[in-house]
């Protein structure tokens, strides 16, 4: 964790979550979960890599199928 994400106001260590979290908030597999990491399904400003464990910000997650969703629609 960089100085800088510890003294900006916003940064929220509680809300990277894990693979797991992330199927089930989206009741899938965490097969599914990578296989849209891995085909850039989710966006890479979504999750973070450490080493060869993956953190994710749901909201983010969220924001970003909402809009793609609304994109395909338009």
């Amino acid at each position: 964790m960089s100085d800088a994400s510890l003294a900006d106001p916003n940064f929220d260590e509680e809300s990277f979550v894990t693979i797991e979290k992330v199927a089930t908030f989206f009741s899938v597999s965490p097969a599914t979960v990578r296989v849209w990491v891995k085909d850039g399904t989710m966006p890479r400003h979504c999750y973070v890599k450490l080493g060869r464990t993956y953190r994710f910000r749901l909201e983010a997650i969220t924001l970003a199928f909402i809009k793609a969703n609304q994109a395909e629609e338009a």
